[in-house]
């Protein structure tokens, strides 16, 4: 499984790109395995942090898309929150 045209271009050579580019510091490496649509990804991450889940990056827009969360969860899973953008 290689890269190809930049498709799968992750951040770990030695995970031959299946890192989905996430840039996650590979020192508390998650694979995320779930996302989940939420109706406030800060209100939702803030609970989650209280509980004992960590951020993996900083919460980040994707331009028409919606605002995403990348945690660990207190057992190890990992998992990804979005809160959608509104349709116009």
């Amino acid at each position: 499984m290689g890269q190809q045209d930049g498709v799968g271009e992750g951040t770990d050579p030695a995970r031959d790109g299946r890192d989905g580019g996430c840039d996650l510091d590979r020192r508390d490496e998650v694979d995320v395995t779930d996302d989940v649509a939420v109706d406030d990804v800060d209100a939702s991450v803030a609970k989650a942090k209280k509980a004992g889940g960590k951020l993996m990056r900083p919460i980040f827009d994707v331009p028409d898309v919606g605002r995403i969360a990348i945690l660990m969860q207190p057992d190890g899973a990992g998992i990804a929150w979005m809160t959608p953008k509104p349709k116009a």
